[in-house]
């Protein structure tokens, strides 16, 4: 669409452009073409997993990942309060 169309009516009397006027609005097809541009938002990179008790005990933690910048599973030694000492909890996927 040619910048002609959008800001017709929009002239002031020399026949310049009339932006700045806080009376006038712009068209709405100039918003619509605006929110076209912006797209939709970005998937999130980040994933839940479960960081599962290696003492058995069915204990677990829930922690964001970004799989993209780390491939490798990830092991924490963290506290399992059924045992009631730090064990190697290791990542699980989220049911």
């Amino acid at each position: 669409m040619k910048w002609e169309q959008i800001f017709k009516g929009l002239e002031t009397q020399r026949g310049e452009p009339n932006i700045r006027s806080p009376t006038r609005r712009l068209p709405p097809v100039t918003v619509n073409i605006y929110k076209q541009r912006m797209g939709e938002k970005k998937k999130s990179a980040t994933i839940f997993i479960r960081l599962v008790s290696a003492a058995g005990t069915g204990f677990f933690y829930v922690k964001k990942k970004n799989p993209r910048k780390i491939q490798t599973k990830l092991e924490f030694r963290k506290y399992d309060p059924r045992v009631n000492r730090h064990v190697l909890f290791t990542e699980a996927k989220m049911k």
